[in-house]
């Protein structure tokens, strides 16, 4: 039998994979397994994750949990929130390349800043 490909398999790997890492990542700190450092790596596994997950929701939004659209609150392209939100992150942006973005938290962090902020340029103008 063949294995279904879509977004929507594709989904639900992605969650399933998501709940083992957060459960890893509990471990780690239980077991007081060089904590800081593994649960940063499983962090920014966690982010890589939910950054594909964004990508399937824009294009199937109707796989979208409930949970996550009534979190996100993204301002509206072209409003006042949205050019404050503009002005934020690049001050953020800012901050992080001046303190050289140590780790590879920081430097994903700073790569989504920068995602968001074009995203954001392309409306505001």
């Amino acid at each position: 039998m063949k294995k279904e490909v879509s977004l929507d398999r594709l989904n639900r790997q992605l969650t399933k994979s998501a709940r083992t890492l957060g459960d890893c990542a509990a471990l780690i700190v239980d077991l007081r397994f060089s904590s800081s450092e593994n649960v940063r790596r499983i962090g920014n596994a966690l982010v890589m994750i939910f950054e594909i997950q964004n990508q399937i929701y824009e294009q199937r939004p109707d796989l979208t949990p409930e949970h996550v659209k009534k979190e996100w609150n993204r301002p509206r392209p072209g409003t006042r929130a949205a050019e404050d939100e503009l002005a934020f992150l690049r001050d953020e942006a800012e901050r992080l390349k001046h303190h050289l973005a140590r780790d590879e938290a920081d430097k994903h962090y700073l790569a989504w800043i920068e995602r968001r902020v074009s995203e954001l340029e392309k409306t505001t103008k």
